[in-house]
């Protein structure tokens, strides 16, 4: 029997997590490897915006978490409208221009050996 909230996500998911990785189905990777969430501001526009959060600190190399690498989240820029009332007139708002660094996923990347 489906939990609700496994109603929601994709099939695959309600699989073992060794039997999704042999899938290689997208959308189950990134489910498993990215938690994704919505960042929510009522003075911006938009008011949300979905952003990622790494899992795991290591990949995931052969259905097991591999340390030899790191998971490293991918940035992005992102251009909102932040709204604030007017001082001399609460009634209107200003709008100003800002740029947000958003994680929009997460990649492998091997350590930096120049730090050794």
């Amino acid at each position: 029997m489906e939990s609700p909230d496994s109603a929601r996500l994709p099939q695959c998911l309600a699989k073992l997590c060794s039997e999704v990785m042999c899938l290689k189905c997208a959308q189950c990777v990134i489910y498993l490897f990215v938690s994704p969430s919505v960042d929510k501001n009522d003075s911006r526009i938009p008011q949300k915006i979905s952003v990622a959060k790494c899992l795991y600190q290591g990949c995931i190399i052969n259905q097991h978490e591999n340390h030899d690498y790191n998971s490293v989240p991918i940035n992005a820029s992102l251009i909102v409208l932040l709204k604030s009332t007017c001082p001399h007139d609460p009634k209107k708002y200003q709008i100003k221009k800002e740029v947000v660094i958003i994680t929009v996923g997460c990649t492998c990347a091997a350590p930096d050996s120049t730090d050794i």
